[in-house]
């Protein structure tokens, strides 16, 4: 006998009493179509926020902590799979314009970023699962690491149109001139949609230099991955750690033996939104920068972040 529960009145009726007694009740969906997400305001990604949780492993390295990301598991999960897909189909029918606001964006463009790096190593390890990049390296004088073709490769879907993970960070977050022109020299529509989603990100202001604790370049130089996925609500707080975070570790963030090469590719932007890569360091490294050496650079480790 199959026994329903009724918490309201705590009786226990049969079903096929429940059954026969019962109201017709409709229940029904309308799936939406994806040119609804067009017109979203906000976005949550939990996809993407459990699947990061689920498939970022935190240990130790180069004297400091570091999270990696487990790309075979991922590889090996359906689940995760389409999770990744989904979250990337979603941010491609968004329009970035729509979105309430400046945090809202700077979210999304994180994200998307973000997403779009850890979908082209799944699909090169799914290809070949010892990928790391360093057979393929077009960086001069780096012989190992992850490649720089990656991130001049025409794969990031926003709308109707594709760009490259350069054009997403130097050209749309940093409003990088020399970019914006370098790659849509003959395409002055473009030109101008780039300048108006970098306009409407930064809404007047200076770049914020906290974006490069966010951008993941799926190496060990880089700030890690965050846990889960960027949200508009927090992504100042999610910023602010990810830089204290990167600033704790001495061996690739700041410290004696020198800073990231980060702080010298990106100077502007830092000392545009927090008035020098000094102050910045001072501000988030916890015990401040009495100790570091800002006259040296580390070597940048353009490993694969994997986690093996």
């Amino acid at each position: 006998m199959i026994w329903l529960v009724l918490a309201a009145c705590g009786q226990l009726v049969s079903a096929p009493d429940a059954l026969e007694n019962a109201r017709d009740v409709a229940a029904s969906v309308d799936l939406p179509s994806r040119d609804a997400l067009a017109e979203a305001t906000t976005l949550r990604n939990y996809g993407l926020d459990s699947m990061l949780r689920e498939h970022t492993t935190e240990t130790q390295w180069n004297g400091g902590d570091i999270r990696l990301v487990d790309y075979d598991a991922m590889n090996g999960s359906i689940e995760a799979t389409v999770t990744l897909s989904e979250t990337l189909a979603t941010l491609a029918a968004v329009d970035p314009s729509n979105l309430e606001n400046k945090d809202e964006r700077l979210a999304y463009w994180l994200n998307l970023y973000n997403g779009w790096t850890i979908q082209a190593v799944l699909t090169q390890r799914a290809l070949d699962p010892a990928w790391t990049g360093a057979e393929s390296s077009e960086w001069d004088g780096v012989d190992t690491g992850i490649p720089y073709v990656m991130f001049d490769t025409t794969f990031v879907v926003v709308g109707e149109h594709l760009l490259t993970l350069n054009q997403v960070e130097h050209g749309i977050m940093r409003g990088h001139e020399g970019t914006i022109d370098y790659y849509f020299a003959d395409d002055q529509a473009m030109q101008d949609l780039v300048y108006a989603w970098h306009d409407e990100l930064w809404e007047g202001g200076p770049v914020d230099g906290r974006i490069h604790m966010g951008l993941n370049c799926a190496s060990y130089g880089c700030p890690d991955i965050l846990d889960g996925a960027f949200v508009g609500a927090r992504v100042g707080d999610q910023l602010d750690a990810s830089g204290t975070r990167f600033l704790a570790h001495s061996g690739k963030g700041a410290g004696p033996d020198g800073i990231s090469n980060i702080f010298s590719w990106f100077a502007d932007d830092f000392a545009g939104s927090h008035g020098s890569v000094e102050e910045f360091v001072a501000e988030y490294r916890e015990g401040g920068d009495a100790d570091v050496d800002y006259d040296a650079l580390l070597e940048y480790d353009w490993s694969l972040n994997v986690a093996e």
